[in-house]
């Protein structure tokens, strides 16, 4: 599907728009997806904090560094994505002769 819009949208700028224009997920389901992530840390930490072990620690607080790590680049990319479409947007409004 192609987003309709004054100015031109890139493959990713056309993606990020229809991605969060057609999200219907409730914050239920969007907790659920993420528990995937932490469900595993979680348990991998409290067992290692109930036998002392070191290494399941170390494993979880990596998993945990390694997951945030992939979280805010994802944001990063999304926010830089949508940061080029605004300012398509805003270009597109101006009046004519306006700069």
């Amino acid at each position: 599907m192609k987003v309709v819009t004054p100015f031109e949208l890139t493959k990713d700028e056309s993606w990020l728009v229809l991605a969060l224009a057609t999200d219907r997920r409730s914050r239920f389901d969007l907790l659920a997806s993420y528990a995937i992530y932490f469900l595993p840390l979680t348990v991998f930490g409290g067992y290692g904090m109930l036998r002392a072990d070191l290494l399941a620690l170390s494993m979880a607080f990596v998993s945990a560094i390694a997951g945030a790590v992939w979280y805010v680049n994802r944001q990063m990319n999304s926010y830089i994505t949508m940061s080029r479409i605004c300012e398509k947007l805003q270009q597109a409004s101006k009046p004519e002769g306006s700069e």
